[in-house]
């Protein structure tokens, strides 16, 4: 059963590693894209090396060196995420380098959710000096694990299967513990049966051949019962 589980562990992790891999690599075509449409969009050139720098497990910058429209990135990144079949919500900002401040836009794809705004010490101004933009995806564990729905149902199902054969094997084994009680009180309770009932034979036996005994048919028919009984 440890070793059963601990495979179906390692499968476990194993999937979701290949997923999340996968997840960066989408991710990455994704912004790549959007940053050579940035590009595109202010006829400039980026550089690759460096362009895209993941921050954390779910939080991407990506280096353009160019300014931003944030009604175009918008655009890109609701468009490249759509070509590459990602669907979980994500929020993304843009680096203001003139005010040092990183200035949030509302979550896609999140209702009601509110703009975030990085606290800096200065407040933005309107300015085209930026140098990357940021995208953050705050359910990305969840869409990873969503990723892994067959798996982690055929795995509740092992579980399952394993729960219902330790439940038997804990239940065999305590109706062996009672089998083990009751036929130890069995053999006690014949124990004390057969010492008293054999001192009673053998008692039966030496009245049964004593001459008075064998004289008096009354005497012998009463030693003749015990020992029949």
């Amino acid at each position: 059963i440890l070793g059963i589980l601990g495979m179906q562990a390692y499968f476990i992790k194993q999937s979701f590693n290949k997923e999340e891999k996968e997840f960066h690599q989408t991710v990455s075509i994704a912004l790549r894209n959007a940053a050579q449409g940035i590009a595109k969009y202010n006829k400039a050139k980026i550089t690759e090396k460096g362009l895209i720098v993941k921050e954390a497990s779910n939080f991407y910058a990506v280096n353009v060196n160019t300014p931003i429209d944030q009604n175009v990135l918008a655009v890109l990144l609701e468009t490249e995420f759509d070509k590459q079949g990602l669907s979980t919500p994500y929020e993304y900002g843009v680096y203001d380098c003139s005010t040092n401040e990183l200035i949030y836009s509302e979550c896609c794809n999140i209702p009601n959710q509110k703009k975030v705004k990085a606290s800096k010490k200065k407040k933005a101004k309107p300015t085209d000096a930026t140098n990357y933009f940021v995208v953050k995806f705050p359910e990305k564990e969840s869409y990873v694990f969503q990723k892994q729905g067959n798996l982690l149902f055929f795995s509740g199902l092992i579980l399952a299967a394993i729960l219902i054969l330790v439940s038997a094997i804990y239940i065999i084994l305590r109706q062996k513990r009672y089998s083990e009680l009751m036929k130890d009180f069995v053999n006690n309770m014949t124990h004390e049966f057969k010492t008293p009932i054999s001192s009673i034979k053998i008692a039966a036996e030496v009245l049964a051949n004593h001459p008075s005994i064998e004289e008096d048919p009354r005497l012998s028919q009463y030693t003749k019962i015990i020992k029949d009984q």
